[in-house]
């Protein structure tokens, strides 16, 4: 068995362990720059041009920046939003807190086994309300998506 593994990975094509060329990103994208000086905020602008040494963009006048000074370049993939991400937030606060409050008012009750039973039964009715809230709040709620790319 171990050698029908070998033979089936030899097999493979060598292109399919080759790294893939470097492709810098079209003029037009949206890119933010991150320089190595550290300012406070990374640029962000518009991409122009790529010549040798340099990178050209505009954020509303036209700037050139070397490349021996940026320490990161990133192309925007679009506005995303965080929907799935605020559900399980709002799930997560909602149940416990609402699951929390059942125990307390089931605590108060002459009945033994009432604080488990209205706590998590209150718990898990709190958990896909908040998740309702919290996707509503979330797909408003958008944020920017950054990838990393390499310089040629």
């Amino acid at each position: 068995m171990k050698h029908l593994l070998a033979v089936a990975l030899l097999a493979l094509p060598g292109h399919a362990f080759a790294a893939s060329p470097i492709v810098p990103p079209a003029p037009g994208a949206r890119i933010r720059v991150t320089l190595l000086e550290r300012t406070a905020t990374p640029i962000v602008g518009t991409l122009l041009a790529l010549p040798p040494g340099t990178i050209e963009y505009e954020d509303s006048l036209a700037h050139s920046v070397p490349r021996t000074s940026v320490a990161k370049l990133e192309l925007s993939r679009g506005m995303k939003a965080k929907t799935g991400q605020y559900a399980l937030v709002g799930g997560i606060l909602t149940g416990v807190a609402v699951g929390t409050f059942g125990y307390i008012v089931g605590s108060s009750t002459d009945d033994n086994d009432a604080p488990a039973t209205l706590g998590g039964g209150l718990g898990a009715a709190g958990f896909p309300v908040g998740m309702g809230f919290g996707a509503i709040i979330g797909s408003g709620t958008k944020a920017e998506k950054w990838e990393r790319v390499e310089l040629p």
